[in-house]
Parts: C-alpha cells; structure tokens; sequence
C-alpha cells in the first residue's frame, strides 16, 4: 500500500515564483504580458499540455483569485503587506501509485475526491485553485487555500512584563475585532496539520493510499546520507575514480607545462629585450612631449598674467549692461501697469454691458417661446391645408382634362429618346405648363402635386424617373424656359 502524501506551506503577497511554478505563465517586465514558462522541474515537457485547472475558469490567474476572495471575505482589520495570503497544499504519492492512477483513469475521480475533502476542510469559498501537474516526475496537485476565519477571536497569550525597577508593567491590550479574519495561525497550527494527515488519508483510502507513519521524535534522514558520508570521506566508489580522474589531469597538465616552458623560454627572453627597447624609445618620446608641454605652460603663464585687467574691462561693461537692461525693464513694468489698469476699466465697462445684453437675452428668449409656438401652430394649419390641396388635386384630375393631360406627359417623360433624352418634347412641356397654370396654385407646390398624381404610374428606371423629377422642378421656377427661349433653342 501506498502512503498518500499531504504537504503544506504559506505564501504571502509576494508569491510571483510560485504562481509561475504553478501556473506556467511568467510576467515579462519589458511588456506587461503573460508569457509561458517552462520550471527546471519539469522533466516531460511533451506532457504539459495534460495539467489542468479544476477550479479557476481560463484567464484568471491565482493571484486574482486570492486578492477577489480577501475583498469578497469582507476581512475585518488591516491586512499587513507581511502578511500570509494563502496555504499552498501539494497532494501527491509515489511514483508507482500515481501512474498506476493515470493508467486505470482514475486520476480525475481522485482529484475531484480530494478536493471534496479540502472544500470541507477550509470552506467551499476559501479554496479558490486546484491545478493538477503532469509533466514533472510523478503527477501532484497544487492546492491554494485562502485562511479566512470567523467566529470569536481566540485571547491572546501574553507573558509577564517586569520593568528596570523588578516591578510587573502594566501592558496595553488592544481588543480584536470579531467577524471574518485573515488569519493563517489559527488554520495552520500543528495540531491541525497532524489531524488533517490522518483525516486526508481516510478520504483517498479507497485508491490504496494510507497513512504516513506519525512523528517518533526523530528527524528524517534523506536515503542519500550514508552516501554523502562516504563522500565526504572519500571513501566511495565514485570519490575513488573522481581522485585517479584528478591525478591523471594534473600529470597531463605537469608534462604540458614543461612542454611549453622549454618551448617559449627564447621567445621569452627576446620579447624581454624587445619591451626594454620599447621602453627606451617610450622614454625618449615622452621627453619630447613632456618639453612642448613646458613650452605651452609658460605661454599660458604669460597669458593668464594679464587676465585680471581684462577681467575687470568685461566685469564693468557686464554691470552697465544690466544697469541699461534694468531700466528697460522697469520702462516696461510701468507701461504694462498702465496697461493693466486700462484692461481693468475695460473689464468694468464688458461687465456692465454683459449685464445689460443677459437682461435683453432673458426677454428675447421669452419672444422666442412665443414665436415657436406660433410657428407649430403654423405648422399644422399648414399640413391640414396640404391635405385639402391634395384632395382638390385628386378630383381635378379626375375632372380636369388638362390636368390628365399633364400627368400624362410627366409619366411619358422619363421614356424620351434622341435630342429629348434629356428634357421635355415641346408638346410635354405645353401640356404640363397648363397642368400647373390649371392647378391655381404657386408653380412649384402645383408642379410637386401633379408629381405625387404621376410618379406611382411611372415603371421605367429611377435614373430616368429622377431626370424627369429635375426637369419638372426647372419648368415651374421658369427660368430654364426663358433661357432657352432667348438662346433660340426648340425644346
């Protein structure tokens, strides 16, 4: 039987290595942006695409999810920027029973068993991820726990405080606040942590997990210690080849090293004649720079000699400058006085009339007011006179020949052909003429009326039927007709 493995840990705000660890995302400073990410220990990165999140939906990241349960939580008191976050749970077991797990499909019955027992445990709400990792050496579940609690706080243990004098001190005590609380002690504790091996090993002992042996007193010794001990005495196997390994390197580097000094010892000793030859020739060179530097420094003697009286000259033309500079500033500092104190008057007088124009503006709105409602009132003695016209116009057709007439030459219109594609044939432009003289009414509303009598009765094309609406409109304004007249052309 195999031992079911419970481990825990906490995190505090600054828990971003994790996050990566578990989450297989790593923030790239540079961008801003999510980036995949890959641990050292994953071992089977072919693997990676069968972890999988159990609890948090696809693009909420753990972080988030540990922040939005502390805000939901309502936490009483101030949560420290020290302060634990979250419990970190691994749940896991040996690599047998694991495979053994993921071969038979019953690795997602354990998990999901697993976390029924941690959502009883810590609270439904307060277990806000669960990812499970296939592609390190044996699968495992990442479980993250928010440690908010309720209820009464429980006292706190104090121990006596004595002052310098040997006397007991009185300490000040600050009341705790009931209601929900961050508060990893009281999850934590060790108590708990050794209840929860036994009572998670009852939750998965049907998957042949059991278990681990409870604590004896004694720490536990890693499988690999009798052989760092051997190790450190050099008294194993793989000390033994590292040391024939070491000798025989350094009896290589031995012969290697004489090999080269024999070698280069001329090469040597002439590059030691060359570099005091060089040095020589250093030496002279420098000398002569070292004299031309000379020579420049006493010339700059010279120059520097005579500095002071020409620094004076500059030093006084400098000051009268400022001096002239200065009165022109205070020329202008009083013409922009005067000139504010004219704006001020200005001011005054735009105030008074902004005044006068605000009374005139609060009368000529309330003429405003009167005119638009004049004007609908208008408006609809207008639209109830459009449909009298309209109803004239209906009867006259029927009655009226030359309105027929003109409604037949509107309709036949958009079919001209030849020279009178794009106008009215004589005869057309006669007999809507009269259509509108018939009307009595303005040229423009009789021609849109004979319009309305004629367009439904109109099948050829909308280009056409629009170059006719155009013509209409230019007959009743009458200028196009005058035009043509006096250009002598026969429409």
């Amino acid at each position: 039987m195999a031992y079911a493995v419970l481990t825990s840990d906490k995190a505090g705000s600054s828990s971003g290595g994790l996050s990566a660890h578990i989450e297989r995302k790593k923030l790239n400073q540079e961008t801003g942006q999510m980036e995949d990410f890959t641990p050292a220990s994953v071992i089977h990165p072919e693997r990676t695409a069968l972890n999988k999140e159990y609890i948090l939906p696809p693009g909420t990241s753990r972080t988030q999810a540990i922040e939005q349960r502390i805000k939901d939580a309502n936490v009483s008191g101030k949560i420290r920027a020290d302060q634990v976050r979250s419990l970190q749970f691994v749940i896991s077991s040996d690599h047998e029973k694991m495979a053994e797990l993921e071969r038979t499909g019953k690795l997602d019955e354990w998990v999901s068993d697993s976390l029924a027992w941690f959502r009883k445990e810590f609270g439904e709400k307060n277990v806000v991820s669960a990812v499970l990792h296939m592609d390190e050496k044996s699968p495992h579940v990442h479980v993250t726990v928010v440690p908010i609690v309720s209820g009464q706080a429980k006292p706190r243990v104090t121990r006596a405080d004595v002052g310098e004098d040997g006397q007991p001190r009185q300490k000040r005590r600050y009341k705790r606040k009931d209601g929900n609380r961050l508060c990893a002690k009281e999850v934590n504790t060790r108590a708990n942590m050794i209840r929860w091996q036994t009572e998670y090993a009852a939750a998965v002992a049907k998957y042949g997990l059991r278990r681990g042996i409870p604590a004896h007193g004694k720490t536990r010794e890693e499988s690999t210690a009798w052989n760092r001990a051997l190790g450190l005495l050099g008294q194993d196997e793989e000390s033994r080849k590292r040391r024939e390994k070491i000798n025989d390197i350094q009896r290589e580097h031995r012969r290697d090293l004489e090999n080269l000094t024999d070698r280069h010892a001329s090469e040597i000793q002439d590059l030691k004649e060359e570099a005091a030859q060089q040095r020589k020739a250093d030496q002279k060179a420098h000398a002569a720079e070292v004299d031309a530097l000379n020579s420049k420094i006493r010339a700059k003697d010279i120059i520097i000699s005579g500095e002071p009286a020409r620094t004076n000259v500059a030093v006084n033309k400098a000051v009268a400058n400022v001096k002239k500079d200065l009165a022109s500033a205070r020329n202008a500092l009083d013409s922009a006085n005067d000139q504010i104190k004219q704006l001020t008057l200005r001011n005054e007088n735009q105030t008074k009339r902004v005044k006068a124009l605000s009374e005139s503006e609060d009368a000529a709105v309330k003429r405003a007011t009167a005119a638009e409602k004049e004007v609908k009132e208008l408006t609809g003695a207008v639209g109830v006179l459009q449909g009298y016209v309209s109803a004239l116009m209906a009867v006259l057709y029927k009655v009226s020949e030359v309105i027929q007439n003109a409604v037949a030459a509107l309709i036949s219109r958009p079919s001209n052909q030849g020279k009178y594609r794009f106008s009215f044939t004589p005869e057309q432009r006669e007999a809507v003429s009269a259509g509108i003289a018939e009307t009595g009414l303005e040229p423009h509303a009789a021609a849109e009326e004979l319009w309305n009598i004629a367009r439904p009765q109109m099948t050829c094309r909308d280009a056409w039927i629009a170059d006719a609406k155009k013509d209409l409109d230019a007959l009743a304004d009458g200028e196009v007709y005058q035009r043509d007249i006096v250009k002598g052309v026969t429409m």
